[in-house]
């Protein structure tokens, strides 16, 4: 199974901007090295310090990615 198939539980429904959310913080690496410089990757769920924003992914337990290449991916069918 690859990892994509994996993150199909993840995927944001397709009136959210992000293309998966909730993804637990052990796909991270993966995603920063197959994936390199084609998302944005937003920590969730850790520890707010002073804003809903402020989480940092040391403290995160999980994580939304957001495409910088909508058009791309959209002919790949990731978004």
């Amino acid at each position: 199974m690859n990892m994509l198939t994996e993150l199909n539980a993840y995927m944001s429904p397709s009136d959210e901007a992000s293309l998966w959310k909730g993804v637990p913080m052990k796909y991270l690496p993966l995603m920063k090295k197959h994936f390199r410089g084609e998302f944005k990757y937003r920590p969730r769920g850790g520890t707010y310090r002073n804003t809903r924003h402020s989480c940092t992914m040391a403290d995160a337990t999980s994580f939304a990615v957001y495409s910088l290449m909508p058009e791309t991916h959209k002919m790949r069918g990731f978004a």
